[in-house]
């Protein structure tokens, strides 16, 4: 669906980056799955994990003099994200956590992960606009920013993406979707921490 993260360069650096960033310690990449939803506790049935990816925190994407790179590289968490997708009615979900060094940190990159998200280079269609969306409360996150856009001229047609941002302690997830308004997979990644 979207990708974070591409960071600047050549493809040959960007591999050698992710290359990089897979070491570290078990128990962090552990950690990063078990936050991370699971097909089973998707709304509905039928849906498939398309693609998983996990990587050192704080190593692709940022300058390594970046100070919140070092910091999330100090403290050894592991990013990670999985796409899904549903054959019939066609929906996808793209769900991402990415631990931070500090509270700080997570809290102030929460703002700006929306524009981070980059477009997906299938998408055949357009938005035709955008709002966000109050009143959705999370025990236990911080910074939650919900926004859906109305997506036009697809192959299936009209429909609805919606995205979910915020952070829970030092880590800050993202879900972007075209499910329905079901929040139960952002609960369950908050819920976890």
């Amino acid at each position: 669906m979207h990708c974070l993260h591409c960071g600047s360069g050549g493809r040959n650096l960007i591999e050698t980056r992710f290359l990089i960033a897979q070491f570290g310690k078990p128990s962090e990449r552990k950690k990063a799955r078990s936050v991370i939803v699971e097909t089973d506790e998707l709304p509905g049935n039928g849906w498939k994990l398309l693609s998983e990816r996990l990587w050192r925190s704080g190593v692709i994407g940022a300058k390594s003099s970046d100070p919140v790179a070092q910091r999330s590289r100090q403290a050894g968490g592991f990013a990670a994200w999985r796409s899904f997708g549903l054959e019939y009615p066609p929906r996808g979900l793209w769900a991402e956590v990415i631990p931070y060094g500090t509270i700080a940190d997570a809290e102030a990159a929460v703002p700006n992960m929306r524009s981070m998200v980059k477009k997906n280079p299938h998408f055949d269609g357009w938005v035709a606009g955008e709002r966000t969306v109050e009143g959705i409360a999370s025990t236990g996150a911080t910074r939650l920013m919900v926004s859906e856009q109305f997506i036009e001229g697809t192959a299936v047609g009209p429909r609805n993406t919606k995205y979910f941002i915020g952070c829970v302690g030092p880590i800050v997830f993202l879900l972007v979707g075209t499910a329905p308004g079901d929040v139960r997979g952002p609960l369950l990644m908050v819920q976890r921490h």
